[in-house]
């Protein structure tokens, strides 16, 4: 008799702290005001690299002039180009891509010329 009670405290401490580790993990996981939740974070990450790599395919946008960021699914585009003919094509192939990316919310612009 005093084995099957012991047997019992054996079984319900593992029963117990699976979902005490599983509890912390996840609490692990959970945003707080100033970071972002590990999903968001692997979301901007996905985006980030997706819209980058869409840039490089696409021969008429010169990748390499162009930071893509992202947070919160919005997309920032930076860099610097020599022209307004430059930065204006830059803007809209750039732009059109970020748009094209799924999960993409907004795209900030901060492309600018420089001298």
């Amino acid at each position: 008799m005093h084995r099957e009670g012991i047997s019992m405290v054996k079984i319900s401490n593992r029963m117990w702290m699976p979902a005490a580790v599983l509890a912390i993990a996840l609490a692990g996981c959970a945003a707080d005001g100033n970071r972002p939740s590990t999903g968001q974070y692997i979301d901007d990450s996905s985006i980030t690299a997706k819209v980058k790599s869409e840039m490089i395919a696409d021969k008429a946008v010169s990748a390499r002039n162009i930071t893509v960021a992202s947070t919160a699914r919005m997309v920032q585009l930076t860099g610097n180009f020599a022209n307004r003919q430059e930065v204006d094509r830059a803007v809209v192939i750039a732009v059109a891509i970020a748009y094209g990316v799924a999960g993409v919310k907004s795209v900030d612009n901060q492309m600018l010329i420089t001298q």
